[in-house]
């Protein structure tokens, strides 16, 4: 398997269990928080899919260099609000009152990354195949997301 291939298949595997361990200390405490984390795991997964997949159509031609670039800034920043949101959640014993503006905030500023993400990015992409299948894996982001917004009364 070439550097590339291995690259490709196994790095979305590993953030992904990476991510799942990190949360593992976090999701045993209440029912909320365990929610929560899940929701945070499952934005990083679709976060790890929609950058393979970016990647991959990339290499097939199918998306040009600038498509493949916005995406990957996008996905960047996404990661990176997700991954400092997990940090927080980690350092809660309990999801309630006190602590429960973080959720908020944090699914506020995922929401308007995932739109920006979508606007900005996937339906500017000018192969419709390639933006039904990156369309895909945003819609997976934005039901873990739903999660969330069960637990903060959001609409």
């Amino acid at each position: 398997m070439t550097k590339h291939l291995y690259r490709r298949a196994v790095a979305p595997l590993l953030i992904v269990l990476c991510m799942a361990a990190a949360l593992s200390t976090v999701a045993c405490d209440d029912a909320d928080k365990h929610r929560a984390a899940q929701a945070a795991a499952g934005v990083a997964s679709g976060l790890s899919a929609l950058e393979a997949e970016a990647e991959a159509l990339y290499h097939a031609g199918a998306i040009d260099k600038q498509e493949a670039i916005v995406l990957v800034l996008g996905i960047s920043d996404l990661t990176r609000v997700n991954d400092q949101y997990v940090e927080q959640l980690r350092s809660f014993s309990t999801l309630d009152t006190s602590n429960r503006q973080v959720v908020v905030n944090w699914l506020a500023e995922m929401t308007r990354s995932v739109d920006a993400l979508n606007n900005e990015g996937v339906l500017r992409v000018k192969n419709p195949a390639s933006r039904a299948k990156l369309a895909a894996y945003i819609a997976a982001v934005r039901s873990s997301l739903g999660i969330v917004s069960t637990l903060t009364g959001a609409k």
